[in-house]
């Protein structure tokens, strides 16, 4: 089946006998799982460094270095000519592939490990946690958000664009100091490669443009430096991704404005390039989002990066990666102290809503794992129990629920009923809340909602406006009305 092979750096001694370890993929004991999907995995090795496996190539990637490299010896490239600009990114230390009568079977890339340093993506959930968890503040948020935004202008001024600049590819250490990780999808002015064409088209595809226009931003680039059109519009693909990333893990607006006047003085730009470029990118979130959630409810019951499935006869089980499967196991059968057990008619419906739910950071219930009938959908949910217990909703505030309701309409989630037992309250000790925290009002049922971003938002404002009408009365719904259909866009 093939030996595996350095291709890029060199070995240290243990790395060859670290990669034939049988079981490496399932993570040998002295590893620490960083990441885990379907295809890949990224570990931390003791003495080694952050390996990152690919261990399932897929056919079209077979083809794809069949006579070029691997992505993960592009990424060893990539990450070396980021470093050779002055942008922070971890040194690589060996790439190595496994291939037989020239097909990839199996590739695996080495990085040093940067000390004491915490994901960006960390730093925010931590700060504004998700309901039922509790505030652990970790660091500058803010002053982090800034030194990304000025290292994210440099890498741009220095000809390159990232194409993942989400905050899970952010470390911070604890000094304050910002590096860019993961460059796999980078481009770089200037660089000559063997497989420049593939990369090209690589990039057209996931920048939705064509290879032409991608070769004149590099080449433009060459010419006339950042100024260049269509080099910037690369940059501006590669800013609003970032952007729309920090809104995706719960930053609140006021912090992703630093971010982006950050990005903005590090290049220079006068105060009217500054709010048209905010202006660009708050215009933009809007599709990025919805094509996010709409490809999250498409693979909440399949393996993914964040889903993992295991089918039977007839049945489906779902659960979140991370969450631990012998204990969701005995959850499914029984009451455990870490989990809650609900039976529901729509289990996988309300499954997909609350993946699509966690994946915006909404204030909705945690859901830990589903299992359903392959035909009916009806199954057990679980959900993660809190850190205190939510509390009913005994006198609902207008104000702090057309803002919690706002929110959810503005990610494209309507109601579809509303009672006692679809909303609760945060209790106070787990405070203070954010509007991105929803004020402290929670989701309580996932099922109450469907992702319709295309249907008004009146008759899901009226449900809820329904439901406070019998607690608060006609002129608490009143006021909920007045604020609730309000436009929301997300103003920085």
């Amino acid at each position: 089946m093939g030996r595996w092979r350095i291709v890029r750096g060199a070995a240290p001694p243990n790395a060859i006998a670290f990669l034939g370890h049988p079981a490496r993929s399932a993570a040998p004991p002295e590893a620490d799982i960083l990441r885990q999907g379907n295809t890949r995995a990224t570990l931390r090795v003791p003495g080694l460094g952050i390996v990152k496996l690919l261990h399932r190539v897929g056919s079209r990637e077979k083809l794809a270095a069949l006579g070029a490299p691997s992505v993960l010896a592009r990424e060893y490239d990539l990450t070396e000519a980021a470093i050779a600009r002055g942008v922070p990114a971890p040194r690589p230390i060996l790439c190595a592939e496994r291939r037989s009568l020239g097909l990839l079977r199996e590739a695996a890339i080495v990085l040093e490990v940067i000390p004491d340093a915490a994901s960006l993506q960390h730093l925010i959930e931590t700060n504004f946690p998700a309901p039922g968890r509790r505030r652990r503040p970790h660091g500058d948020v803010r002053r982090a958000l800034t030194s990304f935004g000025r290292a994210l202008a440099r890498l741009h001024g220095a000809g390159g664009v990232h194409g993942d600049p989400s905050p899970d590819n952010v470390l911070v250490t604890e000094d304050g100091r910002v590096v860019l990780i993961d460059w796999p999808f980078a481009l770089f002015a200037g660089e000559t490669t063997a497989d420049r064409r593939a990369l090209t088209r690589r990039a057209a595809k996931r920048y939705h443009t064509t290879p032409a226009h991608v070769a004149a931003a590099l080449n433009g680039y060459g010419r006339d430096g950042f100024a260049s059109d269509p080099f910037r519009t690369l940059c501006a693909d590669d800013l609003m991704k970032a952007a729309a990333a920090q809104i995706q893990f719960g930053t609140p607006t006021r912090e992703i404005r630093a971010f982006l006047r950050a990005y903005c003085r590090q290049l220079g730009f006068g105060r009217a390039e500054e709010r048209q470029t905010i202006e660009r990118v708050a215009a933009a979130y809007t599709p990025i989002l919805r094509s996010s959630a709409r490809r999250t409810i498409r693979n909440a019951d399949r393996d993914s990066r964040r889903t993992a499935s295991i089918r039977e006869r007839r049945t489906v089980l779902c659960y979140r990666r991370g969450a631990p499967l012998d204990a969701v196991a005995e959850a499914l059968e029984t009451e455990t102290p870490r989990f809650e057990r609900r039976e529901r008619d729509d289990a996988a419906g309300t499954w997909r809503n609350a993946c699509a739910l966690a994946r915006f950071s909404l204030p909705a219930r945690i859901h830990a794992a589903c299992r359903f009938d392959g035909r009916s959908g009806r199954g057990t949910l679980l959900l993660e129990r809190p850190a205190e217990p939510f509390e009913p909703i005994t006198s609902p505030c207008p104000v702090r629920l057309a803002g919690f309701v706002r929110q959810l309409h503005a990610f494209g989630f309507r109601f579809v009923f509303c009672s006692d037992a679809t909303l609760v309250e945060q209790p106070p000790s787990l405070g203070p809340f954010t509007f991105r925290q929803g004020y402290g009002y929670v989701l309580d049922d996932a099922g109450a909602v469907e992702y319709a971003p295309e249907k008004p938002t009146e008759a899901s404002a009226g449900a809820v406006a329904g439901w406070l009408r019998g607690k608060g009365g006609a002129g608490a719904a009143a006021a909920f009305l007045e604020r609730v259909n309000r436009r929301l866009r997300f103003h920085v």
